[in-house]
């Protein structure tokens, strides 16, 4: 296995701290070495109170499983449930629940409205499905807003474009466009 020679101290104290070998190992690297994320990440793992941790959970921008696991208060979990987006606000509303932060009704009113957005935004997207070794199959039923293409040249990138663009001839117009030998 290659043991690649870290370019910089920030990088010698990255990848001591995620091999989690001890800091006397990282040398010449110490903990002022590791990115602001991962020092705020270490520094909200050892707080004593829960609103300092609240503090710093403020000033992440790390993902929130990264945070559950040390949170200490429910005061801490309304700032992870702040940071989380409208999907998993969706699949943690048990959690949330269990950690006190839906008893808050702006808590509730917060956790309400992301939800929403987030059904806004994905009324009507379109899928894409691209199989490079099409056997018969495909990955989702075909219909208006979900396009199977099997195998793959520069001719899909205007079949694309034709289905983005909603035109209902995109098939018949990319089969009269190509020439035959």
């Amino acid at each position: 296995m290659a043991r690649p020679t870290p370019k910089d101290n920030a990088r010698r104290a990255l990848f001591g701290w995620l091999t989690d070998k001890e800091q006397s190992k990282w040398a010449p690297a110490t903990v002022a070495d590791l990115p602001e994320q991962v020092q705020g990440l270490i520094a909200y793992r050892q707080a004593e109170t829960a609103e300092l941790q609240a503090l710093i959970t403020g000033d992440l921008s790390v993902r929130w499983d990264l945070l559950a696991d040390a949170a200490k208060s429910p005061l801490v979990w309304k700032a992870i449930a702040r940071q989380m987006g409208p999907q998993a606000l969706r699949m943690n509303l048990n959690t949330l629940l269990r950690h006190e932060v839906l008893n808050d009704a702006g808590m509730q009113a917060f956790v309400k409205n992301q939800v929403r957005l987030q059904d806004g935004d994905i009324s009507g997207p379109k899928m894409i499905c691209i199989n490079i070794q099409p056997y018969g199959t495909t990955q989702a039923p075909e219909r208006s807003d979900i396009l199977n293409i099997g195998g793959f040249s520069d001719a899909v990138f205007n079949v694309v474009a034709s289905f983005l663009a909603d035109d209902t001839n995109r098939f018949v117009s990319e089969v009269e466009a190509v020439t035959l030998p």
